[in-house]
């Protein structure tokens, strides 16, 4: 593997990560004190650290604290899913429901929980009893919306999914599968195309939202044409990923795409531009080591 490939790909994790919810990577770095973390914060290391026993006595104590926290319940059924007990998920809230059948959170987890099992046909009865519960149960309306994908039944997965970006406008994953739907009806450009409508309009944070989505599949784009040996083709998939952050105002991937351009134009021979990339991202952050050392590698190649 080049270089570039390997700084682009640590490039995109600091990306990613950064635009990641409810976690973000500060919340898991060294110097933060275990003990100011929240629960859905610490549920989320367990479950990253394969711990998924600590981290459903976690979701379960917050959702019997909190039971209106629909996190907490998609936390249990993911910390089941990691355990590789599914069918515990299941009857754990199949039994929930039977005795409080009111109880939208524990619809939406069983629903939740079909889904995860590839059940689609049996997750939307309960998906769907979750929201005429809970019209507010975002979580819900996104799961509905992507089991729906899974049965080709678009247009309303496309309805119930907008229904969750409306209820919770911040969550990325809601963005992430309605792009996915339009990607399956073979209609991907209407997500580009509502993200310019938001932008145009004036719709600051689902503007933004869209344009993270959009950015990160810019990037993966831009990794498959390098890998495949399209060296322009990935140029010109950077210089859109960065537009792209530059309209939505994300400084974390300005830089990053300022200096995966610079690597790209610096393996096709362009000095100068690579150079001016660089020297970019220095604006934005005078300390970034790796833009600095590649100034002067530069520099050192010219004498």
């Amino acid at each position: 593997m080049s270089r570039l490939l390997m700084m682009m790909r640590s490039l995109l994790m600091v990306c990613l990560c950064a635009a990641m919810l409810p976690v973000s990577v500060n919340a898991q770095a060294p110097h933060m004190e275990w003990d100011r973390l929240a629960p859905l914060q610490k549920g989320e290391i367990y479950l990253l650290r394969k711990k998924p026993a600590q981290a459903l006595e976690i979701f379960r104590n917050l959702w019997r604290q909190e039971p209106h926290n629909h996190y907490a319940v998609r936390g249990i059924v993911r910390a089941y899913q990691v355990a590789g007990q599914l069918d515990e998920s299941q009857t754990f809230f199949q039994n929930f429901v039977n005795e409080n059948p009111e109880a939208a959170p524990a619809w939406y987890g069983l629903g939740y929980t079909y889904y995860q099992l590839e059940k689609y046909q049996e997750a939307k009865q309960p998906l769907q009893r979750a929201v005429e519960l809970d019209s507010k149960l975002a979580l819900a309306w996104n799961a509905l919306g992507a089991t729906l994908t899974h049965l080709k039944e678009y247009d309303a997965a496309l309805e119930h999914v907008k229904r969750a970006i409306a209820v919770h406008p911040s969550e990325l994953m809601f963005y992430r599968n309605l792009k996915m739907i339009y990607e399956r009806m073979g209609k991907p450009d209407r997500f580009e195309n509502e993200y310019r409508y938001h932008l145009k309009s004036g719709h600051t944070e689902v503007a933004k939202q869209y344009g993270l989505i959009l950015a990160q599949s810019l990037r993966q784009a831009s990794f498959r044409d390098y890998s495949a040996g399209n060296k322009e083709e990935a140029t010109q998939r950077t210089r859109e990923m960065l537009q792209v952050y530059m309209e939505i105002n994300h400084i974390t991937g300005v830089v990053a795409a300022h200096f995966s351009l610079g690597l790209l134009l610096e393996e096709t021979g362009d000095r100068e531009g690579a150079r001016s990339q660089y020297r970019e991202v220095l604006k934005i952050n005078p300390n970034h080591l790796q833009a600095r050392d590649r100034i002067r590698d530069l520099e050192d190649k010219n004498d």
